[in-house]
């Protein structure tokens, strides 16, 4: 009887090694599968809007708790729910069951959250001794790393460039199969917010009062416009550049000149970078305001009030625009009106953005708490 439990604690002791040892690796059929929101803003526009069927609804649909706190933001590619945690573990989900699928290990902080180009995948770890990874999924294994210096939250990709920007001052661009250094720009000026591109270009926006625009495949300065305030979130960018400052400007700029098209003062402090969707443009404001303006010429078009403190940018799936606040209310509100669809209270903070496959809404908080959210089917999974 002895030994039996004794085989039976090693039985169970054999499981939780396995489980600490589960590595995540690509199944070959997953590489050509699209990537639903490749980046931290969905694309390189960073414009934070993809269409959808999402209902508007906020139902709990699957939902994990752990202290995997999320350090980073969150992506969504070849059916994989990308989750950087700050136990220095990128945690890869199912996105249709919240299943995990392993997870890719970190040295430090995973910081920009995780995107992938084929087989590969790349992310930053954490400053101010930061360094940039990239891994091949297939077999695990380490392609190659680059050390950069308080890298900001977010990477993009544009043509065979990895492009990363460091609060420091400099923006990156790394050949993503090889990692060599394909050309850097240094600022003077501190960058707090990742790059946008529209593929030709590279929007900049910095904290101290400028907007860089560089060349995507030399990084020669193409201009640099001056700017009221600091710039603390991405531009948003279509055939025009749309960004806010922390003093409540908001602008719509011309994308080959900088030229000003409109300028907005609201009474606000902007932290976050605006969404961008069928000629509105959405911005969350650290006191408590939330506002669609006019793209075309910046007039308020509705303003809603959570009454809380917004600090990650908002998302627009379908006819709904989306957002999180400091104290852990989601709302999901009507794109054209701004009339509330749905609001849920999680446990913990909203930090990062939300993302979206099209048909759920997938969340993170500083409590590790992640849910989806949608339309519930009749029997949700709840892990």
């Amino acid at each position: 009887m002895k030994r039996t439990a004794q085989y039976f604690l090693l039985f169970i002791l054999l499981l939780v090694l396995a489980g600490c040892s589960n590595k995540f690796k690509m199944p070959r059929e997953s590489i050509g599968e699209p990537s639903e929101w490749a980046y931290y803003k969905y694309n390189i526009e960073s414009g934070g809007a993809r269409p959808g069927t999402f209902s508007g609804k906020l139902d709990v649909v699957w939902e994990n708790s752990f202290r995997n706190k999320p350090s980073g933001p969150l992506t969504i590619s070849n059916g994989y729910l990308i989750y950087p945690g700050s136990k220095r573990k990128i945690e890869i989900f199912e996105i249709a069951t919240g299943s995990s699928r392993g997870y890719v290990r970190s040295k430090r902080h995973p910081q920009s959250g995780m995107i992938f180009q084929d087989s590969l995948g790349f992310f930053v770890e954490a400053p101010r001794l930061s360094r940039i990874r990239c891994v091949n999924l297939l077999n695990k294994k380490k392609l190659w790393q680059r050390k950069i210096k308080d890298a900001t939250a977010g990477l993009i990709i544009v043509d065979s460039f990895l492009i990363v920007s460091s609060s420091e001052g400099s923006i990156y661009a790394f050949n993503i199969k090889t990692g060599e250094t394909g050309w850097v720009y240094h600022s003077e000026t501190r960058l707090a917010a990742p790059p946008s591109s529209n593929g030709h270009l590279i929007v900049q926006t910095t904290d101290g009062g400028k907007l860089l625009v560089l060349s995507a495949s030399d990084g020669e300065e193409v201009f640099v416009i001056e700017i009221e305030a600091p710039v603390l979130g991405s531009a948003a960018i279509d055939d025009k550049v749309y960004l806010a400052d922390y003093s409540g400007n908001v602008y719509a700029l011309e994308l080959d000149s900088g030229e000003v098209v409109w300028k907005n003062k609201l009474e606000s402090k902007f932290w976050a970078a605006p969404a961008l969707s069928g000629g509105l443009l959405y911005l969350g404001s650290t006191d408590g305001k939330f506002y669609a303006l006019n793209s075309d010429n910046g007039e308020i078009v509705w303003e809603f009030s959570p009454g809380d403190v917004i600090r990650s940018s908002p998302i627009v799936v379908g006819d709904y625009v989306l957002f999180g606040t400091m104290s852990g209310i989601l709302y999901s509100l009507r794109a054209e009106d701004g009339l509330i669809a749905a609001r849920r209270e999680l446990a913990g903070s909203i930090l990062f953005s939300p993302v979206s496959d099209g048909r759920h809404i997938f969340v993170a908080t500083d409590k590790g708490e992640l849910l989806c959210l949608g339309s519930a089917p009749e029997t949700a999974s709840i892990k």
